[in-house]
């Protein structure tokens, strides 16, 4: 039997020659998988190659303010390649503030789909930029795109305070494609969202339990916040104007019960409180704490400078640069909006039975009495502090050997200054000042 023979050229075109090459591109290229098969017997078939391309992740670059805790943005994952696939993303983020900051997210049909006024639909997936949402997979024909909307919320701003104002945070994003066993993953993008100007709230700068807060409110550009004309009625201009150590230029700050807010009111007039009227501009207003519009938080800038902001927008305390109305606006770290609070003074001093009662200013337009009593007891009046004058002497029993507690009130009846003492020797006819007196 004769046994066949096989040409060089016959055995060669037998052998099936594969090439498969997979190339991942860098920097701003797509990225992209090409297949390549050929054989010498049936010629080259081309495979369409896998790409995709992520858009729009810049946009999410924010900065935010005690006036602007939100932002929204977009991004776009495109097939650029031949093939079907399923897209995806991986986002990551590092910084303090990844954890804090919550995420919304929620594919939409293109970008002008995706605005701040924009209502995130109840199928929106939550987490944080330290936890990003999870995405359902979504097949993408080739040419075809999926857009994603992605609101960024900090709901507690006390959460992302710092001492220097200032933190931030670096998500990052590589978007995918996987079409059979082939995924390609495009370039990643990092943007930064950060915080500006957000302080702690201010601690330790009240006496607690008694109304002598009384304070000058002076701004980095040497101006003072001024009640104008020392005006006592609703809608009074409150403005920032030259220093001139007046009533009209003292405030006391009150604590609101059970939050971290104050009110602000006037020495000029006790039963009216600073507020921001509709074109955020600083009057005076009927007391009412729970109106937002009269409600302030003061934060600490550094031991001697704070920054007080409106609880009703979060816009700061700015002073005018001129001896004109005050206002609130965007924090900006301006001098304007840098505040100092030299505390007004209200002493004592005794003398046998004779006290004499020190200000720091004088009490236009009001005049001021000063009342003790012992315990729990009835409030005697004891004198009476006139309008021109900054101090004054009365003289005080001394028949009983007695602590008592001492305030002063206005025309009013408005308690100016509460929580001192003072102290009685029946033995030596004596009075002394006790504590609260600054």
């Amino acid at each position: 039997m004769k046994i066949p023979t096989f040409s060089r050229r016959t055995r060669l075109s037998a052998t099936t020659i594969a090439v498969t090459t997979f190339l991942v591109s860098l920097g701003a290229l797509p990225a992209v998988a090409l297949w390549e098969a050929s054989s010498t017997a049936t010629g080259t078939v081309n495979v369409p190659k896998v790409e995709v391309t992520q858009s729009g992740f810049t946009g999410l670059t924010a900065t935010y303010l005690n006036s602007a805790l939100s932002s929204t943005g977009s991004f776009t994952i495109k097939n650029t390649g031949g093939a079907a696939g399923v897209a995806g993303a991986v986002v990551t983020a590092t910084g303090t503030l990844a954890e804090a900051m919550s995420v919304q997210a929620w594919p939409v049909a293109n970008t002008a789909a995706c605005t701040t006024a924009t209502d995130a639909p109840e199928t929106a997936v939550m987490g944080t930029w330290a936890n990003f949402p999870a995405l359902e997979p979504i097949q993408l024909d080739p040419a075809a795109t999926i857009t994603v909307c992605v609101r960024t919320t900090i709901a507690d701003r006390n959460a992302v305070t710092s001492a220097t104002g200032s933190q931030s945070v670096s998500p990052k994003i590589a978007a995918s494609l996987t079409a059979g066993n082939w995924t390609v993953t495009a370039a990643a993008t990092t943007v930064t969202q950060a915080t500006k100007l957000i302080y702690p709230v201010a601690t330790g700068y009240l006496v607690d339990g008694a109304a002598a807060n009384w304070f000058a409110i002076k701004s980095g550009d040497g101006r003072c916040l001024d009640v104008n004309a020392s005006g006592v009625a609703a809608g009074t201009t409150v403005q920032s104007y030259t220093c001139n150590n007046s009533g009209a230029q003292r405030f006391e700050i009150v604590p609101i019960p059970d939050t971290e807010l104050v009110t602000i009111r006037p020495k000029s007039s006790g039963l009216l409180n600073v507020a921001i009227n509709a074109s955020n501009k600083t009057v005076l207003a009927t007391p009412n704490i729970d109106a937002a519009d009269q409600q302030w938080r003061v934060d600490r800038i550094s031991a001697t400078t704070y920054m007080i902001v409106s609880a009703k927008n979060g816009l700061c305390f700015s002073g005018s640069g001129a001896n004109a109305q005050a206002s609130v606006a965007t924090c900006s770290g301006t001098s304007y909006q840098t505040q100092s609070l030299p505390r007004d003074t209200f002493g004592c001093s005794a003398s046998g039975a004779v006290l004499t009662v020190r200000l720091g200013v004088t009490t236009t337009p009001r005049t001021y009495s000063l009342q003790y009593r012992a315990e729990d007891g009835p409030w005697t009046t004891i004198g009476s502090i006139a309008t021109t004058v900054t101090s004054f002497n009365v003289t005080f029993p001394t028949t009983a050997t007695q602590t008592y507690e001492a305030r002063v009130t206005d025309e009013r009846g408005s308690i100016i200054y509460s929580g001192m003492t003072l102290f009685t020797d029946s033995a030596t006819k004596k009075v002394t000042c006790g504590t609260g007196w600054s």
